[in-house]
């Protein structure tokens, strides 16, 4: 997890290499995800999607070729 401050501060989390969720609650990870005026991002989320909030912002990377790539933002409420 890595956290930046500037006029928002944004947590950034990247679960690739988590290998279980209690790894993710011993960094107390409710605690972050909790924090209203924090932005959060994860990376890999769909590897432990029982940690998600129930509203949350979902961003998918398509690589279509070599210089472009497709980018979806989902809603999930």
């Amino acid at each position: 997890m890595n956290e930046y401050h500037g006029e928002q501060i944004i947590f950034h989390f990247d679960f690739y290499r988590i290998n279980k969720v209690e790894e993710l609650y011993d960094i107390g990870i409710d605690e972050y995800l909790d924090d209203e005026e924090a932005v959060k991002f994860i990376e890999w989320a769909d590897l432990m999607p029982e940690v998600l909030p129930s509203k949350y912002y979902k961003v998918n990377f398509e690589f279509l070729n070599g210089k472009s790539r497709k980018i979806t933002i989902t809603k999930n409420e």
